[in-house]
């Protein structure tokens, strides 16, 4: 009994014990409050609130907090419009940095872009232009033919573009750009020069470094320069071989294989095509406008082919009168032509019995 008394008691007083730590513990939360925001913090909650000025102010006492990316005060002032002052923030960062001056560079003029493109152009051929910059040279000219290209001037983004397959460059880089350069030129009209570099593109970095949807967007282009066939065959080999991309892009491969039968006159194949690509996108119609667009001036012209199949055809019946359409005329001729006949011979026949018609024969 007494063992039980003691150990109750010091379950007692541990309770005890802990109830004071749990209330004090409780207190002093009370009187400190919560814990304040951090300097990093309240400028992480200054940019989202979209206030750029005061978010310099905090950068430029506190470098600190962008010592990870030396393009966000430029960047800060670039968003409260002051570009002058930007663009030579930019210059100076890329000048005196240490490290990867070309990743910088290029990143520089990217984000200059967003802001001004005229600006970006003009920020790049200064580098371009400076003997002590040669450094940044190669991708600067890359991603200035980036530039050209959104500035639709095609005719300043091929030079870099074919400077940069001169020189073997096997950059991803390269790889990109002269993809991007392919899709300009096919949305310009011109898939012929699109294909051409494309096969550029093909044997520069071996067809085996290419992704699959590189390979999708070719047959696409193949199909439109007029090479379905290839296409078709390109389209069936990248779904042998890549068979999860094909499952998750299959509404691509049908509507690019549809074209190409269409190219090539097999309507009936391309509406198989245009279907299934309009089934496999229920759950998302906007992937399937091409497709029942293109299923939809199918069946018109299915419709508008047989019209004129029918048409051609009763001008030749009419033109041409096939011998069934005059059957019965010809069997009543025929008739009359025979019925003629036969009585000719049977008074020729009278004549020389000598017998006249509706007297009785002589008698021998």
């Amino acid at each position: 009994m007494s063992t039980f008394c003691q150990v109750t008691r010091e379950v007692l007083v541990w309770s005890c014990v802990l109830a004071i730590l749990a209330s004090s513990t409780s207190l002093r939360s009370q009187e400190t409050g919560p814990a304040l925001p951090t300097e990093s913090q309240r400028f992480e909650m200054t940019l989202g609130i979209g206030d750029f000025y005061h978010a310099e102010k905090m950068v430029v006492e506190s470098p600190d907090l962008a010592k990870d990316d030396v393009l966000m005060l430029p960047w800060l002032k670039l968003k409260q419009g002051k570009v002058g002052e930007g663009v030579s923030l930019i210059k100076q960062r890329v000048e005196d940095a240490a490290g990867d001056r070309e990743a910088l560079a290029c990143n520089a003029i990217q984000m200059m872009s967003d802001f001004s493109l005229e600006n970006a152009i003009a920020l790049g051929l200064q580098w371009l232009a400076d003997s002590g910059m040669a450094d940044i040279h190669k991708p600067v000219k890359l991603t200035m033919a980036r530039m050209h290209l959104r500035n639709n001037q095609p005719e300043l983004a091929r030079p870099l573009i074919d400077e940069g397959l001169e020189h073997g460059d096997q950059s991803e880089s390269l790889k990109d750009v002269i993809f991007a350069f392919v899709l300009y030129l096919y949305q310009a009209g011109e898939p012929n020069e699109a294909l051409r570099y494309f096969e550029a593109l093909r044997s520069h970095f071996r067809e085996t470094r290419l992704e699959p949807g590189y390979q999708l967007q070719w047959a696409h282009i193949a199909t439109a320069a007029g090479q379905p066939i290839v296409a078709i065959k390109t389209l069936d080999r990248l779904t042998s071989e890549y068979p999860d991309y094909f499952r998750s892009n299959e509404v691509l491969f049908r509507i690019s294989k549809g074209l190409a039968y269409e190219k090539i006159g097999g309507l009936e194949d391309a509406k198989v095509e245009f279907t299934a690509a309009v089934d496999l996108s229920r759950s998302d119609p906007s992937q399937a406008d091409i497709a029942r667009a293109k299923l939809k001036e199918l069946t018109q012209r299915e419709e508008s082919l047989k019209l004129a199949a029918d048409a051609r055809a009763a001008a030749a019946e009419e033109a041409h009168p096939p011998l069934t359409r005059n059957v019965s005329l010809w069997s009543r001729l025929m008739v009359v032509v025979n019925g003629t006949v036969v009585a000719a011979l049977f008074v020729w026949w009278c004549y020389r019995r000598g017998w006249s018609i509706g007297a009785a024969p002589k008698r021998d």
